[in-house]
Parts: structure tokens; sequence; C-alpha cells
């Protein structure tokens, strides 16, 4: 059957500006990277590991925890983009007080300032997790399941494309520490950011969304909760995703570590963060469109379990690199084996990104939307407090520890990840 016209144009209209709006977020995103930028600038400002994994934790558990919390009032209202405008005034509420409190303290009392800043970062992220659940029920309603793939690859590849820029002003401005001295220099990046995230949100702002016909009646928590359960207990497919997610996010006890490794392991400067962005881009950059193509050729548990192969290489290599460090000490070829292990990152980030939305859509298509993808992500935001913990293990056994976990839990999530088939007919 043909699609009318007016529908056609609503689609490809949504597709636009859902598009620029994963373009614009995403260069604001790589110019403040929580995984680059901002665990080195947390280590500075704290002067220990345990900052840089408690941004870890922030970045990944704070996106996903609230999401079941709400999953009944956003369900409830017919219109997702009303919970979705209000999440993002907050959001760029919260990153100018996280940014303004630094300013601020940081020269009449560095515990307040650093208490302020985390206190901020935390509700700028939290409150990413409410937006994104009504963000994704209106992509789900608004771009089609066979342009998903397009769609998620299309965001991540031209926002790839402004990521090589964002890293070479990293690179430029956190080279510049005499002119811009700390933390004056990653606040200049951290305002840059606040004004994409802006444009980004006021552009999928635009989106129209047709409301929801059938609506779930609101419910309390204890009823979400046994709901979810009970998704895990009926949907199969569901809970070996749910699994191999929980694995897969179990490796992030080592995300933080990446970048403070160089820094304070391998002597680098604080101005590589902007190489080590541009090479995570260039390669996911390269390899997005292929992630798509097989995603939306192949189906998404495909595209999967292609992508989890390569991704136990991180870990291994820098377990090794770690481990080398213990016995021979600093080399060069440390740093430029550092640098290779960004680009696998690279490689490695985007399949895995479109992957697991686009197969969590497909499942969510035969249930309920807000809740099943409220559910996923609120018990992978469990696991998202290992970054913390990695801190702990840092300070306490060394990086080879963390990094050894990781690759533990990165091995397990393929074994789980054979058992996936296509939910396409």
């Amino acid at each position: 059957m043909p699609v009318p016209l007016p529908q056609l144009r609503r689609w490809r209209l949504s597709f636009m500006l859902g598009v620029l709006n994963g373009v614009l977020f995403q260069f604001g995103f790589s110019l403040s990277h929580p995984s680059t930028v901002l665990v080195t600038f947390a280590t500075r400002l704290t002067n220990s590991e345990i900052g840089a994994g408690l941004i870890g934790t922030i970045a990944g558990a704070g996106w996903f925890l609230p999401q079941l919390f709400v999953a009944s009032y956003i369900e409830a209202i017919p219109v997702k983009m009303i919970a979705y405008r209000l999440a993002a005034l907050l959001r760029l509420l919260s990153w100018a007080l996280m940014m303004l409190c630094v300013l601020l303290f940081i020269g009449v009392s560095k515990k307040v300032a650093i208490a302020l800043f985390f206190t901020f970062y935390a509700s700028f992220t939290l409150l990413g997790g409410v937006g994104g659940l009504a963000f994704m029920d209106i992509v789900t309603k608004t771009i089609p399941p066979r342009r998903r793939g397009a769609f998620f690859g299309g965001r991540n590849l031209f926002g790839g494309l402004l990521g090589i820029l964002a890293g070479m002003i990293v690179r430029r401005i956190l080279s510049m520490e005499s002119a811009l001295p700390f933390p004056n220099n990653y606040m200049f990046l951290m305002l840059f950011s606040l004004i994409f995230y802006a444009l980004a949100f006021m552009l999928f702002m635009f989106v129209d969304e047709p409301p929801d016909i059938h609506l779930q009646p609101k419910s309390n928590l204890l009823d979400e909760v046994k709901a979810a359960f009970e998704l895990l207990k009926t949907n199969k497919q569901f809970k070996r995703l749910m699994l191999i997610r929980v694995f897969l996010d179990a490796s992030s006890i080592a995300g933080p570590f990446y970048a403070t490794f160089a820094v304070r392991a391998l002597y680098a400067n604080d101005a590589i963060m902007g190489t080590f962005i541009i090479l995570q881009t260039v390669t996911s950059l390269l390899l997005t469109p292929v992630w798509s193509y097989i995603n939306d050729a192949k189906g998404s548990a495909v595209a999967m379990r292609l992508c989890l192969l390569f991704i136990p290489i991180v870990p291994v290599l820098a377990l090794a690199i770690s481990v080398a460090r213990e016995f021979i000490g600093s080399h060069e070829l440390m740093l430029k084996l550092w640098m290779l292990l960004y680009a696998l990152i690279g490689m490695t980030s985007s399949g895995p990104a479109i992957a697991f939305i686009n197969y969590l859509l497909e499942v969510a298509e035969v249930s309920r939307r807000s809740l099943l993808i409220a559910s996923f992500n609120t018990i992978d935001g469990l696991v998202m407090f290992f970054p913390l913990l990695g801190g702990f293990v840092v300070q306490s056994i060394g990086y080879h520890a963390v990094f050894g976990c990781a690759a533990i839990s990165t091995l397990i999530a393929v074994t789980f990840a054979r058992g996936l088939f296509s939910r396409r007919t």
C-alpha cells in the first residue's frame, strides 16, 4: 500500500530534524566527552582516579536509572514531546550551573566546587534519561522501521565528521594552558558544548509527533517493577539482550581509565585528549556506514553479533600494555599503541549503538514501548556504577586489574550474543 504524501513528508521532516539533532548533540558531546575531556578534568579537579570513576558512573547510570521511575508517566501522556521539552530545558540549566559553580567556588573552596560540579552533572545526566525515554518513543512513532538503521547511522556519520573538528578544538585549547589556565581551558570547551546542546534540543522540538491513541494508565513504581520482571520472564530474546548489554556495560569499569592511564601512567599531556577524540571519531565514522548497512540489510541481530566479536580486543590490548608497563616502565611505543586502542574503540562503538537500539525497538513494537525501553535501560543502569568501583580498584591494585575485568565481561557478552535472532519478518 503506497504511503500518503502528507505522511511521507512528515516522515522525511522528522528524519531530517532527528539527524540534525544527533549531529549537533554529538558535536557538543565530543567537545566535553565524558571518557576523555571530563574524566581528565575531574581527575585534575579532585587529584584522584576516583573522580574519573565518578564521572564514568554518573555518565552511564545517570542516563539509565531514572527511566523505569518515569515510564508510567510518559506512557500515560499522548504526546511525549512535552516530557522531552521540559527535560531539555532543565538539562541546559544544569549544565550552565555546573560551569558557573566551578568558576565561582574553585578559588574559594575547592571541596564546594567539586561537590556542586558533580551534583549538577548528575542532574544533567538524570534528566537526559527522562528526555531520552521520550525521545525513543517519538522516534518509534515518526521513523519507519526500515529507515531506523539509516537514521541512527546518519546521526553517527555526520556527527562523526563534526567530531573530528571537535577533537582538533579540544587539542588546541588544552595545549594553550599558559593562555587559558586550568580550569578556564576546560570551561571554554564546556561553554561550546552548552551552545550546541541548545541548538540540538531546539531542532528536535519541531518534530511533528502523532499522539498515541491507546494509552497505558498510570501505575505505581511497584507495578512497573513487577511488569519489568514479567518481561524478563516471558520474553526470552529481551532477556538475552539484557544479559548481553549488562556484561558489555560491565566493561565500563575500565572506561574512564583509558584516558587517565595515558596521562598518569604514560605521562602524556592533557592535549592528547584531542588526538584520542579524533582517532575515535575517524574510525567510528568509517565503520558507521558499514554497521548501518548490515543492520538494514541483514538485521540488527547479525550486526550485533559481528561487532561484538571485535569489542574484546580493546580491553585485552589495554591489559597487555598496562602489564608491560609494570615490568619495563613507560615507553614511547606504548603511547603509540594507546592511540591504536582509541582507534579500535571508535571502530567498535557505533555498531552496538545502532544494533542495540534497533533490536530493542523491534522487540518494543510488539509490547509496551516505554516500559520495555525503560526496563532495559534501568536494569542496565545498575551496572554503570562499575566505573566508580574501578576508581577504587585502580587506587588500591592498579590499572591492569580494571582492564582485566573489562576483558572478561566483554568475552561473556560475546557468548550470549550467539543466541540472538532477527525479529524482522
